[in-house]
Order: C-alpha cells, then structure tokens, then sequence
C-alpha cells in the first residue's frame, strides 16, 4: 500500500474501534476528574458560571457543554473526534517537517496507551494535546501569528498552557519575532473581558486559578516520576524511540548552537516540539518533587504532549532505520516492523480490562445506585463522588439538592429527608469525613454499605446513611424520642468503649472507667432540636454500677451536656445514689433545652465515670417533652 493512503486507513480502523468502545465500555477513563468535568459541562446550560470556572476550564466548558446533553457517551464521542484530529495534525506537521515516514507519527498518537483509555473520559487531555499540535502545525505553515493567537487559549483548556507560553516567549524572541509577544495576550484578554461581568474583575484569569499555590494537600514525590512514567504514557517501544530522538535533537540542536543558525533543524521543531515537549515534563517534575501548585503526581498530564512525543519518536525511528544506509527496502522493512511492534505492545501489554472498565469504587456505587432507586426522590443528597451524582441524574451545583459530606459538621439544620453516601476516598481525602464521624452520628442510621475488591487487593467501600426522624410517642403525642440504642453497633472505632460481659439487653452495653472515663452516647446539633427549646429534654437508661466507688470526685455521673467549645450547661446525675452495686437499674432525670449561644452548640448525653470500677450503660433514650409533663 502507498504510504499517503496509510494515514485513511489507520483512521478509519481507529475510529471504528473507538467508537465501538466508546458504546461497549462502561468505563470513565478516571472516576474522578473525568466524571466532575463532564458534570461541569452537562449542567453549563442550567449553571452558566461553569463556563467561566476556571477549574473545570473554560474553552473544554464551551466545547463540550452540547456534546455532555447526549451523556458521558457524547464527551467519548468528543473526545475521539479530538484525538482523530491530532493524529492527523501530528502527521502533517511530520510531513511539513520533512521527515520521513510522517505516518509513523500518525500511529503513534493513535497506539499510545494512556491516550486510547483516557480518550474514553471526559478529561481535558485530548483538547489539550490537539490545540497544541495545532498552534505546532499553524507555526510549521509559516502562520506564526495564528499559531500564536491560537496558542493564547491553551492556558484555558488546562494551566500547563501557561508553560507552553513561556516557550512561545523564548522561540519569539530567538527567531527575532518579537513583535508578535503582545498577541500571547489574547487568550486572556477575551476571557478577562467575558469573565468580568460575572467576576467584577478583569483580573480573574489569574485570582481564580485553583492551583496558584506554592504547596500541595498531596505531599511530594520522587524527582524522575515523569521521566520514567513516559513509558507507561507511551508504551515501551515507543518510549525506547522517544529516548533516541531527544538524543537527536540534542545533537542537532548542539550542531545548531555552533553555528549560530537553524540549518541543521528548523527552529519551529527544535523550540515549538522539543522545547515545549522538554519545559512540560520538567515543569511536572519541578512540581511534584517540591510539591508546588497542588501536583498530585498524576502521570495522565503527560497525555497532553503525546503528538509532540510521536514526531520526537518518529526521528528516533528514523534514525535507527537510517543504519541500513541506502537500502530502501530495508529502511521501510524496518520501519514495518517497528510499526508492528507498537502495536503488538499496545494490544498485548496493557491490561484493557482494568482501563476500560469501571473501577472498583464505581463497581459499588452503581450498585448502591440500583439498591436505592427512586425511592429517596425529593431527599437532599450530601454525597462527595463525582460518579455518584452522574449515577442518580443529581444536579451538583444546585444546593438545595446535593452538597458535600463536610457540610454535614457545620452546624447548619440538615433537612429531615436527607441521604449520605459516604466513600473510601472523595469524602476522606477531599472533605475530611471519616466514616467514624458518621456511625457515631445519632443523626444518621445506616442503611447498608457497599463492597468491591480492587486489583490491589484493596476493598473499595461505599456506604448510604439516612437522617433518623423524630418519632412521637404512640400513648403521648406531646412526647417526641430523639434517640434509643442497645449500644449494638460495634465498630473498630467504638470496640474498646463496648462490652460483652454485662450488657442489659442483646450483646453490648457502653463501657465507662478510668482507661475510657467518657461513655458512647447521644451527640446532636443543638440546632436540629432548636424548635424545641424552653421544653424538657429527658434521659432514660439502664445503668449498672459494678463497685461502690468511696472517693466522692470519682463517683459515676450520668450527664445530660450544652456545650461549644465549652459547656455551659452541664447537669449531672450521680449513679451511686441511685443504682445499688452489681445489678441493673433503671434511671431517669430531665433539663430544660436552652437558647443555642452558637450554630456550633451540641447537646450530649453520657455517662462519665474516672473510676478504677468500670460501669455500664445500655439502653438510652432521649426524648423531648413539654414542661407540664
């Protein structure tokens, strides 16, 4: 076959593979970004800030808000459309370029790994790695101001733009084009001018960047991170020729230098491919290893440079296949064969499954999905996965019916018709919520929890709680029971505060002595119950004191508690009075609910007992009654 037909042939095989794995596999590409990206676009047209956010990234927003109203398929779809336009920009700018065998670099872009399962995301990657081959191609054509304009934009379809235009400085100034600097500019002059009608400030291109940080919530990592992460990138083949050609253009560039001209390589490959292909790698590697700008070290950025990488290893192949010196059919044997390796290691060297597929993570959460239904329809949802929201149709950015797990500990009012679902890592990691915080909630019940094994061995958890409600009493409507537990509920973070060895009713009973003085017990925002104030809060349980303790400061207290930071009503019931020693008694005392001081306030009921002679606690309850009862 005629090499100039090769480039039709490797894109309509590509795009019908794609396409059908677009339809066939269910996965995200990453259960993260990728999902709250696509979120970002789908809910444009109801949210018109999304288009201006300069998280989710502007100019992505814009392309891809129609394509995300046809699903996650649709940004698949986009996605793909952006990777086939990249392959064939790499492979006209090899051909602009003089190099032979242009279309190697063609199959590069399409053969490299990470770019195949990432492009089946909603990633901002593709967008990223074909504007710029774009502004790349527009320079090689001699169209040095579009190709600047054009690359003004970068910075909007993800931040490494803002490295790439350092390079564009630096092959401006050295190739005495200076004039064209101010064009650089353009980007963020229209987005400044669109911005400041929603901002108030022209200068939210730059205060609003999430990442301007000099630290990272993520740590640091290991300095050759990218250097050696290209390889999973790009495969090993490919990532041996990428080796070759920066060796290349070293040389080349070297040859360069003495001269003090561009005759040995065109000055747009050496500064456009190989300057910004080098600036974008060390720019990650400086990042991550000093943990600036919140760099999480993920090795999936570098998909936005794999067409500079595809013609920096189309001139290692080359090089390499020039060893048969002037022997053309053993040149493009060679190249063949190289070609056909790429391939075989993409096919055979990856494991498609896990990159295809849904995660683990989403595995349980698609189950909960259908566990749930549409039964809690018209609940508000406090929830921090992004997939979570894509799975039950749930409207992120609208408050009223989805916020974070973190909300949950800020002391506002939780509506009665609300549902948690709490993951291992979203509400961990990024909100600080640790599955404790929620079974030790009395607010919450669980429902049920979720559980799937990952290839790591790990089991990824997923769990769905629904705020208690108030029930009234059946023989007293002017009662109303906030809390009861048997204390069954036994956890890794409460083990040590239960007990098997007296419990009053079932197979634990709270524990309290001097190794855990403060007993599990009831914890409630003072402001759930806040319509209930000037009424009486009661407590009811059985308590069982198993020694007499003579020290008077040492002595079991039952303790209804308002506090913040510091109690201010604190009403104690000493157990020794009441409970004879060694058998169960059952014990009752009341307050008044007080005016809350702060949003913060809390009222707890426990029992406290600094004692050597442990005491039990089991069957609390606490209710709310009006005072003349």
């Amino acid at each position: 076959m005629k090499p100039h037909k090769l480039p039709f042939v490797f894109t309509g095989l590509y795009l019908a593979a794609m396409c059908t794995l677009a339809f066939i596999a269910n996965g995200t590409g990453d259960e993260g970004d990728s999902v709250s990206h696509y979120l970002f676009a789908r809910y444009a047209f109801q949210h018109t800030a999304n288009f201006l956010d300069h998280w989710a990234k502007p100019l992505f927003v814009l392309l891809a808000a129609p394509f995300a109203q046809l699903g996650f398929v649709g940004v698949k779809l986009m996605n793909i459309g952006f990777g086939v336009l990249a392959a064939w920009l790499t492979y006209h700018t090899a051909r602009r370029l003089t190099i032979p065998h242009a279309w190697a670099a063609m199959l590069f872009v399409m053969l490299a790994p990470m770019h195949i399962y990432l492009t089946l995301s909603g990633l901002t990657e593709p967008l990223f790695a074909l504007w710029l081959i774009a502004a790349v191609y527009l320079a090689v054509r001699g169209q040095v101001v579009a190709s600047v304009i054009w690359v003004s934009f970068l910075p909007f379809v993800r931040s490494e733009g803002l490295v790439i235009l350092c390079v564009y400085v630096l092959y401006l100034l050295f190739t005495k084009k200076w004039q064209r600097l101010p064009l650089l500019l353009t980007g963020h002059a229209v987005y400044s001018v669109a911005g400041y009608f929603y901002y108030g400030s022209l200068w939210w291109v730059f205060t609003k960047i999430p990442y301007a940080s000099n630290s990272s919530v993520y740590g640091s990592g290991k300095l050759l991170q990218f250097v050696k992460g290209l390889q999973e990138v790009i495969g090993p083949p490919m990532y041996v020729l990428l080796g070759i050609g920066l060796l290349y253009g070293a040389f080349m560039l070297f040859k360069n230098l003495r001269t003090v001209s561009y005759r040995h390589m065109a000055a747009t490959e050496l500064w456009l491919v190989y300057g910004c292909f080098t600036a974008y790698v060390a720019a990650h590697t400086v990042f991550w290893y000093f943990g600036l700008f919140k760099s999480f070290g993920l090795l999936r950025v570098l998909v936005g440079i794999v067409p500079l990488s595809a013609i920096i290893c189309l001139r290692g192949l080359n090089a390499l296949s020039n060893l048969w010196g002037q022997r053309p059919r053993a040149k493009n044997a060679f190249t063949a064969g190289m070609a056909a390796l790429v391939f075989a290691f993409t096919l055979f060297g990856e494991n498609w499954k896990n990159h295809l597929l849904l995660r683990a993570d989403q595995q349980a959460q698609t189950e909960m999905a259908n566990y749930l239904g549409n039964r809690f329809d018209g609940y508000k949802y406090f929830f921090d996965a992004p997939y979570i929201a894509m799975l039950m149709n749930v409207d992120i950015f609208d408050k009223t019916k989805k916020e974070a797990t973190s909300e949950l500990f800020t002391g506002k009012i939780i509506p009665d018709k609300s549902l948690v679902i709490w993951d291992d890592w979203y509400s961990v990691v990024d909100n600080r919520t640790n599955l404790e915080m929620l079974t030790g909630d009395n607010r919450f019940e669980l429902l049920r929890s979720f559980e799937k094994p990952d290839p790591w061995g790990n089991r990824r958890a997923t769990y769905v709680f629904q705020k208690k409600q108030f029930t009234t009493n059946a023989n007293d409507s002017s009662r109303v029971t906030l809390f009861t537990t048997g204390f069954e509920n036994l956890t890794p973070a409460n083990a040590g505060r239960l007990d098997s060895l007296y419990a009053f009713e079932g197979k634990f009973a709270a524990r309290a002595s001097s190794e855990n003085p403060y007993s599990l017990g009831f914890d409630l925002p003072l402001s759930e119950i806040s319509r209930f104030k000037g009424n009486i809060l009661r407590a009811e349980a059985q308590v069982l004191v198993t020694q007499k303790e003579p020290n008077p400061y040492k002595q079991p207290l039952l303790i209804i508690s308002f506090e913040n930071e510091k109690s201010y009503g604190w009403n104690p019931l000493n157990l020794q009075d009441l409970a004879p020693e060694g058998k169960w008694q059952h014990v009752s005392f009341e307050t008044t609910i007080p005016n809350a001081q702060t949003p913060a306030d809390r009222v707890k009921v426990y029992m406290y007992n600094p004692s050597a002679y442990p005491a039990y606690l089991d069957s609390l309850a606490v209710m709310v009654a009006k005072p003349n009862n």
